[in-house]
């Protein structure tokens, strides 16, 4: 396993949830970048050298998640992604299948269900927990 600091992109328009995830995934030794809406989240994109997962609220202002996951594939290939929704809307079966890398979490959720998250995108451990 690697010794180096991840960076993991959090895409949230609700401030107060924005910051908890950030600080959970602080507390798990990431770097983080933050953007509150689609083009927020553009503008990190186009900043940073390297992203290793995006985590991203599903209905955002100026754009949705799948937008922002768009956006961030094309920069980042290998790109892991957790999407996130409080409503009971799930992912199209496509984009489940079509990349390993994915995973869906209900909000609100745990820091034990946001690591459970994580290995389901990088089970082989390439991402820290």
């Amino acid at each position: 396993m690697s010794t180096d600091q991840k960076t993991v992109l959090v895409v949230e328009d609700d401030v107060e949830l924005r910051e908890i995830v950030v600080d959970q995934l602080f507390s798990l030794n990431y770097k983080c970048l933050e953007a509150d809406d689609h083009l927020g989240a553009i503008k990190q994109l186009k900043s940073t050298p390297t992203l290793d997962l995006l985590i991203t609220d599903m209905v955002l202002p100026n754009g949705d998640g799948r937008m922002v996951y768009r956006d961030a594939k094309q920069a980042f290939d290998t790109i892991g992604t957790i999407f996130m929704s409080g409503y009971s809307a799930t992912l199209s079966d496509e984009l489940m299948l079509a990349e390993s890398r994915i995973t869906f979490m209900h909000k609100p959720f745990s820091l034990q269900q946001l690591r459970e998250a994580i290995l389901k995108v990088f089970p082989t451990g390439s991402l820290q927990t």
